[in-house]
């Protein structure tokens, strides 16, 4: 089996079960945000998802999604399309990184060479800061969910 997709797959649902934690225990207040903007700040989140899935040879990607999942959980129940929308680079940048910290260790066993896979690393996190970036511009304008209860007739 395909050990980044399985680190990636343990990552999405330790963000589910931190996203869970934080609406029961209404976790408020922590953010990831730094004041840059919606923009800057999903790159510079997404870079760092990316950074830390490497830690631990891929094994600190679940880790780090379950803090994401803490940290998003209000953002995601109370602007769901928008959360959803925000998370997807993070996943895509998640299994990059997860996909980075494995090929270092089997270049480190000396089963692969790092180099020789640039391209798989570097293509999907090309991908996420691209949608980073395209979420930053388009997230604080999706409805909310009030808005989407209103249009459903709820």
């Amino acid at each position: 089996m395909d050990f980044p997709k399985v680190l990636t797959a343990m990552g999405i649902a330790s963000f589910i079960a931190g996203v869970g934690i934080s609406y029961l225990f209404s976790i408020e207040g922590v953010s990831f945000a730094f004041g840059l903007g919606p923009v800057l700040d999903l790159v510079f989140i997404t870079a760092g998802i990316f950074v830390l899935s490497m830690g631990f040879f891929g094994y600190g990607a679940p880790v780090v999604m379950l803090l994401t999942g803490l940290a998003y959980g209000n953002y995601v129940i109370s602007e769901p399309i928008a959360g959803i929308a925000t998370v997807l680079p993070m996943v895509i940048a998640l299994y990059a990184g997860a996909n980075a910290g494995n090929l270092i260790h089997l270049d480190l066993q000396g089963k692969a060479n790092l180099y020789e896979h640039l391209g798989g690393i570097g293509r999907p996190l090309a991908v996420a800061v691209v949608l980073a970036v395209a979420v930053g511009f388009l997230a604080p304008g999706l409805p909310a969910l009030p808005e989407i209860a209103a249009a459903i007739g709820l």
